[in-house]
C-alpha cells in the first residue's frame, strides 16, 4: 500500500476460504492488514498477487472491473454506518439505491423490498422515513447492514461493526448475523478485536500478525 518509496507490504501468504452460513473472524492488532484484506476482498483495494474466487471462479482485482453480479455477490459493511450512510438521504432512499442497482426487485416493489430489509434487520418499517441522525448506534448498523442485504449477497465481509457498540446491542447484531446465515445461506467475514465474540460466533478465525508474516486459518476456539 502507499505510493513511490512509501510503498510497503501489508499482507501476504494469506490463505482464507469461507463456506456458505459460517462466520469466520479475522483478528490481530491494529495495523496488521485486516481492513485492508476486507477491502482487497470487496475490489477496493488492489492487490499486487495472489487470487479471490467464487465459486471456484477468479474475482477480478478492482471493483471497477468487477460485473454487476460479482459486485452484487460481495458486501462491504463499514466500521463507521454514521460516515458510510448519507445524511440527506432517508434511510428508504439509501435502502432503495442498491435495489436499483443491482435489479434485485422491479421498481414498482422498492417499497415493499424496503420494509422486508427492515424487518430483517429488526427495525420497525415506519424507520424508512428517518436520516442517519435519528438513529442510535445500534439501528445505523442494522440500516448498514440492510443496505448490503438489498443487493442479495453470499458473501458479507464486515469490518469491526460492534466496536462502536455496548455489550447488549452488540450481542443484538452477532444474533441477527446468524439468523441471517441461518436464514439465508450468508457466509460472513468478521473483522473484531473481541476474543470473546470470536469464541461464541466464529467457526474459523484468521490471525494476522504485524508486518509480512504468514497468515493462515485456524479453528476458533471451542
Amino acid at each position: 500500500m502507499g505510493t513511490g518509496r512509501s510503498r510497503r507490504q501489508v499482507l501476504t501468504g494469506v490463505d482464507l476460504d469461507v463456506h456458505p452460513r459460517t462466520l469466520t473472524a479475522i483478528v490481530g492488532p491494529s495495523g496488521c492488514g485486516k481492513t485492508t484484506l476486507l477491502r482487497t476482498l470487496a475490489g477496493l483495494h488492489p492487490a499486487t498477487t495472489g487470487t479471490v474466487t467464487l465459486d471456484g471462479r477468479p474475482l477480478t482485482g478492482t471493483h471497477r472491473s468487477r460485473t454487476r453480479e460479482q459486485l452484487r455477490r460481495v458486501q462491504l459493511v463499514p466500521q463507521n454506518p454514521l460516515g458510510a450512510l448519507n445524511p440527506a438521504r432517508t434511510v428508504g432512499a439509501t435502502l432503495t439505491r442498491p435495489l436499483t442497482l443491482h435489479r434485485t426487485a422491479p421498481p414498482d416493489q422498492h417499497p415493499a423490498r424496503v420494509a422486508q430489509l427492515l424487518t430483517a434487520v429488526g427495525l420497525p418499517t415506519d424507520h424508512a422515513t428517518r436520516h442517519p441522525y435519528e438513529l442510535s448506534g445500534g439501528q445505523r448498523q442494522r440500516v448498514s447492514i440492510a443496505r448490503a442485504l438489498a443487493a442479495d449477497p453470499d458473501v458479507l465481509l464486515c469490518d469491526e461493526i460492534t466496536s462502536a457498540l455496548d455489550a447488549a446491542t452488540a450481542d443484538g447484531i452477532m444474533a441477527l448475523l446468524r439468523e441471517l446465515r441461518a436464514a439465508r445461506g450468508l457466509a460472513v467475514v468478521l473483522v473484531t478485536h473481541d476474543l470473546n465474540l470470536v469464541a461464541a460466533h466464529a467457526a474459523d478465525t484468521l490471525h494476522l500478525t504485524p508486518g509480512t508474516q504468514p497468515c493462515t486459518p485456524h479453528p476458533a476456539a471451542p
